[in-house]
């Protein structure tokens, strides 16, 4: 998806229109700087082609089929971000991940900027797809 397909997506979002999943819920944060961007160059590596590891906002989403979306990302106190989903929940911590209602895993800039210091309630995201 373009930069310029994207930006269109988050306007139809600011306007109301449906989008291919909309949640609220906990969020947790890499505990150190780039780790998102290390998985990506790795999944580049190993043959995902279709990703942009130099994307600003790199996350890790919860649900298996998440990796390569992009998705609005709505933190309490900073502003929206287009983040690329890189990195998913492993099967096993599904079921507790969703028990704690968490919804993503955000890179350790965000968190910092936000000043978080541990799971944040209320953060939000829009799922624009691939």
């Amino acid at each position: 998806m373009s930069e310029a397909a994207v930006i269109a997506k988050i306007v139809l979002v600011m306007l109301g229109a449906p989008v291919q999943g909309h949640a609220e819920g906990v969020a947790a944060y890499a505990t150190r700087p780039h780790v998102w961007y290390d998985v990506c160059m790795h999944r580049v590596k190993h043959g995902w082609n279709d990703l942009d590891c130099n994307w600003p906002c790199l996350v890790s989403g919860i649900e298996q089929d998440s990796i390569g979306e992009k998705w609005l990302v709505d933190v309490p106190g900073v502003r929206m971000h287009t983040c690329l989903v890189v990195d998913v929940g492993q099967r096993i911590h599904l079921e507790a991940l969703r028990k704690r209602g968490e919804i993503v895993e955000l890179p350790y800039w965000l968190a910092m900027q936000a000043g978080l210091t541990g799971y944040t309630k209320g953060v939000r995201i829009w799922r624009l797809g691939k």
